[in-house]
């Protein structure tokens, strides 16, 4: 397993979001790591947001592009601090470029109340 820098992370991270803009709030779990990470520090969170099996991730989920994906587990609501240096995160890299060959398509979904009014987003 490789370590993988802050600089190799921003250039992973740029590469994918500069080609599927509309992904970019979930791409590599990073955002799902980082934020794990602050909470550690935080005695006040309570609630961390995360979308893994989510009905609208139709494809790949957060979790597809990050090899250790058992340190991100959710057990009766509750999931371990990332167990690896740095944010925790060993990003599938192949993956990530693999993707990024092919634009997104994805457009937020507009859901709605019987009434017409806007539910969720």
């Amino acid at each position: 397993m490789k370590v993988i820098t802050i600089e190799e992370l921003e250039m992973v991270a740029k590469e994918f979001v500069d080609k599927n803009p509309g992904n970019a709030e979930n791409v590599v779990g990073i955002a799902l790591a980082s934020c794990l990470n602050v909470d550690a520090t935080c005695y006040n969170a309570a609630i961390q947001e995360q979308s893994i099996g989510i009905h609208y991730n139709v494809g790949k989920s957060v979790l597809d592009y990050v090899k250790n994906q058992a340190d991100f587990a959710f057990v009766d609501g509750m999931v371990q601090m990332p167990k690896i240096p740095g944010l925790g995160v060993e990003v599938n890299r192949e993956l990530v470029i693999e993707e990024s060959k092919t634009p997104h398509s994805w457009k937020n979904p507009v859901w709605r109340h019987k009434d017409g009014s806007v539910a969720e987003w």
